[in-house]
């Protein structure tokens, strides 16, 4: 060894030792300070395992569980009887790890990205080599539903013993009724990105269960590169995410997570080794796997994880139902709930209209339209079904008029929307006229109209409800 490289290799270890902790911090996922520190100690040349158990302070059996780990993973090679060298994977592994640790001080993306296909293929110590499954033993199915949610939620439900429809789950929570468009484009994202999740969760308790939800405002991955392997960070953050997931299936209870297959919701039912097991709007396509990696979620905007905590004693009657309505309201009508780049409410008609008097030529633009279309189609005849239960239960009262004046404005909703749908069917983008937009445009003024008179129906009948 030259000279320059003995100080090269000098370096790398003074600079290990005087890091340790945070070189640990970033590696945590996969070992731990005791390993990182044996592996520092056999940088300049082979050691006995005595100088290493003196410099670490461990007695021999919990010296020997990481010496075996260590070597499992050839990050280490025994030379002789009680004397190891670090090998060339580990070496390399340290070299390219520490300097990305150091880039990361700097905020590097690009190196950390490196670090992390330098662990993916080299350091498995995570895993050990042991394969692990696990699936809950209800049956748990996504209940097909364009408002994902609504189908997830649904299915886990079903699951746990509650007897109800996608419909009632729609319709109870309020959801069913939302109106929500992006104020600079036609974009899929619009029944899910708005501020309404925690008055559904609060109505979707009302069925039984006691719900409990983990969220992180940032997407995952976070910089939406997802033909790329995740940052070191978007990696831990997956691994952490994946581990809470496992927790609650090894208690056999589904867990509904955002962000699967491609941004929807669906049911965790399981795992296998690092894979979650799903159920989804699109696992009921047999051409789709029912399994997805941990670190594959295409979670666009943020986080969101929902665990059933505990079995709770409820009983929907007249109360429950008219606070439903009242919920109906602020969906419909609402501009409160939108986020900051939408309009929710029945505002939100208007800004739909005046994207389509511009026309649509891009694709993604297109595919938003018919997605929104699809999606409030789909809505809008759960609330057909959830108001003709309504209307069965509240007969011979006060509010019935008004129910059912609701009823069959939002039955010429699902008319309206089922023109819509054929008006721009799922690919069809080289067809798309003036003339079809124009239609349009008339087609969502009437929804508009529809609607505002469906929200004065249920005003009046919550003002005399009994």
């Amino acid at each position: 060894m030259s000279e320059k490289e003995l100080s090269e290799i000098k370096k790398l270890q003074q600079g290990i030792f005087d890091y340790l902790e945070g070189f640990s911090v970033i590696l945590s996922s996969l070992g731990n300070k005791k390993r990182m520190y044996i592996m520092a100690l056999l940088i300049d040349g082979p050691k006995l395992l005595t100088s290493i158990e003196k410099e670490l302070k461990l007695g021999k059996t919990a010296l020997a569980h990481h010496i075996n780990l260590l070597l499992k993973a050839n990050l280490i090679e025994r030379v002789t009887r009680g004397e190891y060298k670090i090998s060339e994977d580990g070496l390399e592994f340290l070299k390219e790890n520490f300097s990305i640790y150091g880039a990361s001080s700097f905020r590097s993306k690009e190196k950390t990205e490196q670090s992390q296909r330098r662990y993916n293929r080299v350091y498995k110590l995570r895993t050990e080599g042991k394969s692990a499954t696990k699936e809950i033993s209800i049956k748990a199915k996504f209940q097909k539903h364009n408002l994902t949610l609504v189908g997830a939620m649904t299915g886990a439900l079903k699951a746990l013993g509650c007897k109800i429809t996608v419909d009632e789950v729609a319709g109870f929570t309020g959801y069913g009724f939302l109106i929500n468009v992006p104020k600079d484009g036609l974009w899929s994202s619009s029944p899910t990105s708005h501020k309404g999740f925690k008055i559904i969760l609060q109505a979707i308790s009302k069925f039984g269960w006691k719900i409990k939800r983990y969220s992180e405002e940032e997407a995952l991955p976070s910089d939406f590169s997802y033909s790329k392997p995740l940052s070191m960070r978007d990696e831990v953050r997956a691994r952490n995410i994946f581990e809470m997931i496992k927790k609650e299936i090894d208690k056999d209870l589904p867990v509904v997570l955002w962000g699967v297959h491609v941004p929807e919701y669906g049911i965790v039912t399981g795992y296998k080794n690092d894979n979650y097991i799903v159920s989804s709007i699109h696992t009921l396509d047999e051409r789709f796997r029912n399994q997805i990696p941990y670190n594959k979620l295409d979670a666009e905007g943020a986080v969101n994880v929902y665990m059933f905590e505990e079995k709770i004693d409820q009983k929907i009657e007249s109360e429950e139902h008219k606070e439903s309505i009242k919920r109906a309201i602020k969906f419909a009508g609402s501009r409160k709930l939108a986020n900051d780049s939408f309009i929710s409410g029945i505002e939100a008609y208007d800004t739909w209209i005046a994207h389509l008097d511009k026309g649509i030529t891009e694709e993604t633009k297109y595919f938003g339209n018919i997605y929104m279309i699809n999606s409030y189609l789909d809505s809008r005849k759960s609330v057909v079904e959830y108001l003709g239960k309504l209307i069965k239960i509240y007969r011979g009262t006060p509010q019935i008029t008004e129910l059912y004046q609701t009823f069959y404005e939002y039955q010429k909703s699902v008319k309206i929307y089922n023109q819509l749908s054929t008006l721009f069917p799922r690919r069809g983008l080289e067809t798309v006229t003036d003339e079809k937009c124009k239609r349009a445009i008339n087609l969502l003024g009437l929804l508009k109209k529809h609607e505002s008179e469906a929200i004065d129906c249920m005003k009046k009948a919550v003002e005399i409800w009994e």
